[in-house]
């Protein structure tokens, strides 16, 4: 009787640590998981599914498969359906799932049928996101089934010795049955699973891997049964971190998720994320671990893809500026040309017949049209100096600054204070245009947003760098709250104004504290050529 009752506890000990592992599975995966019944309803959602679809577990439970799909896949989903119902295979197959989102979520559905009893009773699946590679949230399964309560002491009396004893055989039987489908259900989801679900002992040998973790690395069963090393898996360049990282976790350290490169049988290597915890025993010491290996080729891909797109942004960025600060310069030489010099003509045609000896009211009327030419010509000249100062062209970058310093107290009624170290600055005249145009729309921003009184614009030399340093003793603001996206009325926006330094190998800083106003540091190299 001691003997059954020992192997009663080691079969529940058992029982518990399968559902530990399936629990952790379904708390790992990245893709919604769901089933349901003969009907078509959802009898469960995870809670990927929930968080996708904004409907919770509770009212997605009883929803019928129609009313979350699109109504364009429905005659497709419908007939895939009643396929699996009877035994049919249906290969993966890709639709879209209505959410509380604007847009609906592409899927790719993988199903298979559920059986009871030799019957098709329902469908299982695995919905995997199409609209991002990247990763998923896991997925949470509920246990199906409860350990019996134990049975009733023992008695002194052979017969119910007896019959304790057969009901603890009873109860190993039916504790084994659960054992046993609760490993089915655990293998069975991790064989579903698009990605590596692994086991290790204390020892770090690998226990346990899903046909995935076989196919995607190219190793054997017998290799794997010979012990095998999760260690082999990572790349060179990894293991000692991934070493150190499953120390801490054997010593009870909890640590994220990890990125590292993996490595094939053949040498061929990859990135991926590794889940991980661990094992523990009854008395809550370390016996291993368990994870998900997620392969994140295509995210790292996406990210190239986007890093690249980005670059090439900028420089389409840098040179549409150079592009806009040309037809700025025609149209300024075209005013100045044309009509500039036209209404300095006209002025002079009418100052020649002013006579003294004119009418009066003739003479006030002459007098009239030339008040208007001469605001005219006065207007035409501001409109050149913002269209493309000629300052920027015949006096150059430094005097062309020190001006607008003085442009802007005029005009915008503030202080702003001037300082050049006096050393030499050469400077690519198409660079000089940018940022001049850099150093305008700051100083309009402190004028019309930093509530300051005085600002100040330095320009040094630092190396091979023009270090130019625009400050203000504004309302100022929290670093982490500047947004670079936000445009600067009439002109770039922080971001566009760094988006097209960056590709002269330019640089922009920004410093800021609440009531200590704003200081925004441009640096760009010196001597370098625009490419044409």
């Amino acid at each position: 009787m001691e003997k059954a009752s020992r192997s009663k506890r080691h079969v529940e000990k058992a029982l518990k640590e399968s559902e530990k592992r399936y629990h952790f599975v379904v708390d790992n995966i990245n893709d919604g998981l769901y089933t349901l019944d003969a009907d078509g309803r959802f009898t469960f959602v995870n809670k990927v599914i929930e968080r996708r679809s904004g409907i919770p577990f509770d009212k997605f439970v009883g929803l019928h498969y129609l009313d979350v799909v699109s109504p364009k896949d429905h005659e497709r989903v419908k007939a895939n359906f009643e396929k699996i119902m009877r035994g049919e295979n249906v290969l993966p197959y890709e639709l879209e799932y209505i959410t509380s989102k604007e847009s609906p979520l592409c899927v790719e559905i993988n199903t298979q049928p559920i059986y009871k009893s030799g019957q098709i009773v329902g469908l299982q699946g695995i919905s995997r996101d199409m609209t991002e590679r990247k990763r998923a949230e896991v997925a949470l399964r509920e246990a199906h089934r409860a350990l019996e309560s134990r049975v009733k002491e023992r008695t002194a009396e052979l017969e119910r010795v007896n019959e304790q004893l057969r009901l603890e055989l009873i109860q190993r039987s039916r504790t084994e049955e659960a054992l046993r489908k609760s490993e089915e259900k655990y293998r069975e989801l991790a064989e579903l699973l698009p990605e590596v679900v692994f086991e290790t002992d204390a020892g770090g040998n690998i226990t346990y891997t899903n046909r995935i973790g076989f196919k995607r690395f190219g190793y054997s069963q017998k290799e794997f049964y010979e012990g095998l090393s999760p260690f082999i898996v990572v790349a060179p360049e990894d293991r000692e971190r991934l070493k150190k990282n499953t120390a801490r976790l054997m010593k009870g350290k909890k640590l994220g998720s990890g990125e590292y490169l993996a490595q094939k049988k053949n040498g061929r290597k990859f990135p991926v994320i590794i889940h991980s915890s661990v094992i523990l025993d009854d008395d809550k010491h370390p016996v291993g671990l368990r994870g998900v290996m997620v392969d994140i080729t295509h995210r790292k891909r996406a990210e190239k893809t986007v890093l690249t797109c980005q670059q090439k942004l900028r420089s389409l960025a840098c040179e549409l500026s150079f592009a806009e600060e040309r037809t700025r310069r025609q149209t300024a030489v075209a005013l100045h040309d044309s009509i500039g010099q036209t209404m300095a003509f006209a002025k002079m045609k009418l100052g020649a017949l002013r006579k003294p000896t004119l009418d009066e009211s003739l003479l006030e009327s002459l007098d009239e049209i030339i008040e208007l030419l001469n605001t005219t010509i006065k207007d035409t000249r501001g409109l050149i100096s913002e269209l493309s100062p000629p300052v920027l062209y015949e006096l150059g970058f430094i005097p062309a600054i020190e001006w607008l310093c003085q442009e802007m107290k005029q005009k915008h009624d503030i202080k702003v204070g001037f300082q050049d170290d006096k050393r030499t600055k050469s400077l690519d005249s198409g660079f000089g245009v940018l940022l001049y145009q850099a150093v305008r729309e700051l100083l309009i921003n402190v004028a019309k947003h930093a509530e300051a009184h005085e600002a100040d614009v330095s320009i040094s030399r630092d190396g091979e760098k023009i270090r130019i340093e625009v400050s203000d003793d504004g309302i100022g603001c929290d670093n982490s709250e500047i947004d670079l996206h936000a445009d600067i009325e009439g002109g770039f926006g922080l971001f566009s104004i760094r988006e097209r330094v960056e590709p002269i190998g330019g640089q922009l800083k920004i410093e800021s504290e609440p009531g200590n106003g704003t200081k925004v540091t441009l640096t760009a190299p010196l001597g370098k050529k625009r490419p044409e």
